[in-house]
């Protein structure tokens, strides 16, 4: 018989009791199950965190369209590729942008990725180890800790051992044009 105190007994020292009955009775949302939310995940129910809610997820799809996402206006189901590409057009403009992962991946598959002739590239130690700090994140907020990030995010150079944060909102202004035409050539 599973017993939430004896399977969180080894938290307390981490974590105080009064914290431990804080984690249980909160409900987290994690936005997708895959690598880095699936790593995620596993850290929140290993710290006896509760599970996700469907309300907060619509609330977080329709605030993203509200603020210009590539799919605004658009119902999930009727996204056209299109579309797809350009959302993944942006997503990798804010990572080659901000982290110094562009050092270590191959621009060509960038390229290759971006067009949609390749699927998304992961790695899975990095995918963890993100998906672990992003876990340590939640438990901090839940908690009412301080924590290392906001809603810019950070990323995590696994060659150098280090977090890093997204670049200032004019640095980043000036180099998405940039980074755009990059990518643009890697495309053809």
């Amino acid at each position: 018989m599973f017993e939430y105190s004896e399977f969180t007994t080894r938290n307390i020292g981490f974590v105080t009791p009064a914290e431990q009955a804080k984690l249980r009775d909160a409900t987290v949302f994690v936005c997708g199950a895959g690598g880095m939310g699936g790593a995620c995940i596993l850290g929140l129910v290993r710290a006896g965190v509760g599970t996700d809610d469907l309300g907060t997820s619509l609330l977080l799809y329709r605030r993203a369209r509200a603020l210009g996402y590539p799919t605004i206006g658009t119902d999930w189901d009727r996204v056209t590729e299109d579309q797809r590409s350009q959302a993944f057009l942006t997503e990798s403009e804010w990572v080659v942008s901000h982290s110094s992962s562009r050092n270590y991946i191959d621009l060509d598959i960038v390229g290759d990725m971006v067009a949609g002739k390749q699927s998304r590239m992961s790695f899975a130690p990095m995918v963890i180890t993100t998906g672990q700090l992003m876990c340590y994140e939640v438990i901090n907020a839940v908690l009412g800790r301080a924590h290392g990030t906001d809603n810019r995010g950070y990323f995590f150079d696994t060659y150098k051992a280090r977090v890093e944060r997204p670049k200032p909102a004019i640095i980043a202004a000036i180099l998405r044009p940039l980074v755009r035409k990059l990518l643009n050539g890697l495309m053809k």
